[in-house]
């Protein structure tokens, strides 16, 4: 039992009978935290598991960067060296060897990333201009350079 008594600023409380009521509650909790621990212990997870699940991240990983790699040579209008070192750039992993660079960009569309990624590329752009016979890469910074 529990009296209160309203003070300035605070209030009191006082109990009653504490021995009688904290051998009775010693009493059950003693049961409830058995039972307690019982659930808990089954419930901690093993090395084992941890190890299992390991092995599932990295399969995963596996499977998603073999799908980047062939929806990349989809696009066989560039030059296979060329795609190989986009590949290699893209598919590096994070620290944790979680997710790869692609994944972890707020967007990522490869058909637009490869077409800037060829723009850029010199390799790339020496081939088209020696195709074509004429570069319009050059003339564009050209005209842009004339107008500053």
């Amino acid at each position: 039992m529990i009296n209160t008594e309203g003070l300035r600023k605070t209030t009191r409380l006082t109990v009653c009978n504490y021995d009688k009521y904290q051998n009775m509650q010693h009493a059950d909790n003693t049961d409830s935290t058995r039972t307690q621990h019982g659930l808990n212990t089954d419930s901690t997870p093993n090395k084992n598991d941890k190890k299992d699940k390991n092995e599932k991240n990295e399969k995963s990983l596996e499977l998603r960067e073999t799908k980047f790699i062939s929806e990349v040579y989809q696009n066989e209008i560039y030059p296979k060296e060329m795609l190989q070192k986009f590949i290699s750039y893209w598919t590096e992993k994070n620290k944790s060897k979680t997710k790869m660079r692609f994944e972890l960009e707020k967007t990522f569309e490869i058909s637009r990333r490869l077409t800037t990624w060829a723009s850029r590329d010199k390799n790339y752009n020496k081939l088209k201009k020696d195709n074509d016979g004429y570069d319009f890469t050059d003339q564009f910074v050209r005209e842009v350079t004339r107008d500053l």
